[in-house]
């Protein structure tokens, strides 16, 4: 979702939508856990992978089972919503991020779940 803007006292807000920002927490929450803040000064070239595994919806008949997700959100804003919880945690700032590799998995399992891989470009001898 796109920041959204308030005015209260006559200025502008900008904030996320909470259901955004919660998004956002999870995954630097989940990052942080196996990771660390190891990187989180890197500032050299990133490239990001992303994995999207959505279950499968009640309401869809046995047959559909492991048909592509086509549904929302699209595969760029899953990387978009990534790359902003991942700011100052796996890197300095998302503008280092040089290529994106968005993935939308067949629908299969009873769970959701993103796999991130996130590769530093370093320069032997820098």
């Amino acid at each position: 979702m796109r920041p959204r803007v308030d005015t209260r006292g006559g200025r502008p807000r900008i904030h996320n939508a909470r259901k955004h920002q919660k998004a956002m927490d999870c995954i630097a929450d989940r990052y942080k856990a196996a990771r660390g803040l190891i990187r989180s000064g890197f500032d050299g070239p990133v490239v990001m992978t992303v994995v999207s595994h959505r279950h499968v919806p009640v309401s869809w008949p046995k047959r559909r089972r492991g048909e592509q997700d086509t549904m929302k959100p699209d595969a760029s804003n899953i990387v978009k919503l990534v790359e902003d919880a991942l700011n100052g945690i796996a890197y300095k700032d998302d503008s280092q991020i040089v290529t994106s590799i968005p993935l939308k998995a067949p629908r299969v399992g009873d769970f959701d779940w993103l796999e991130i891989e996130v590769t530093y470009c370093e320069v032997p001898g820098a």
